[in-house]
């Protein structure tokens, strides 16, 4: 990889380029509630204290970032709270950080994540983004909307994966839980909606055998 070296005046142009242009594309709070993340299409994670933010007395300063990480050099698309992780989904597959670890590590700018997982897309490429997440704490099971039409099914513990949905003729948008049932419930560029019920937990439990 080419490393461009800047003087201040074309760094100080990038950076502001690069706000400017910055889409923010999915945001969850933490557990407690104190803290706001943020994705974006640069591949950062921001994470925002709320407290901060909305006290009656807060500058703009307390409004800006606690910090923020970059995950990767593509967009991210997703984020999906369950227990204590924070699950972000892109075009970088799955990551999972731990909301305890999170806020020392954007702060420092840099960290290292619970797990990771890359999606291998259906239609022969390398991969496939992820653009949407939700979990089943009771199955211990991720589940992520996909770019290729398919709703791939990892452990919430270790990303291991656990299964995959086929359905959906084209790429996934959303997915989400369905109350406290094992239900799950997806839409797609496919102009469909599906309830996948019975299924999600034979699929589950079989590969889990």
């Amino acid at each position: 990889r080419n490393i461009v070296k800047m003087d201040p005046p074309q760094l100080d142009f990038a950076l502001q380029r690069m706000k400017y242009y910055t889409t923010v594309f999915d945001l969850s709070f933490s557990p407690c509630g104190n803290f706001l993340a943020a994705v974006d299409n640069f591949g950062h994670i921001s994470v925002f204290n709320l407290r901060s933010a909305l006290a009656r007395s807060a500058t703009d300063k307390g409004r800006v970032p606690l910090g923020k990480m970059r995950v990767c050099e593509c967009p991210l698309y997703t984020l999906h709270t369950g227990k204590d992780l924070l699950l972000c989904g892109g075009s970088n597959g799955i990551t999972a950080w731990k909301w305890s670890d999170l806020v020392g590590q954007v702060k420092d700018g840099q960290g290292q994540c619970l797990w990771s997982a890359q999606l291998a897309a259906k239609n022969g490429c390398s991969s496939t983004e992820v653009n949407s997440i939700c979990s089943f704490e009771s199955l211990s099971a991720v589940c992520a909307g996909c770019g290729d039409g398919m709703i791939q099914i990892y452990d919430f513990a270790t990303g291991s994966q656990k299964g995959v949905l086929v359905g959906h003729t084209d790429m996934v948008l959303s997915v989400s839980a369905v109350g406290t049932t094992h239900q799950l419930v997806s839409g797609s560029e496919d102009g469909t909606v599906r309830l996948w019920g019975q299924l999600l937990s034979v699929v589950i439990s079989h590969t889990s055998l």
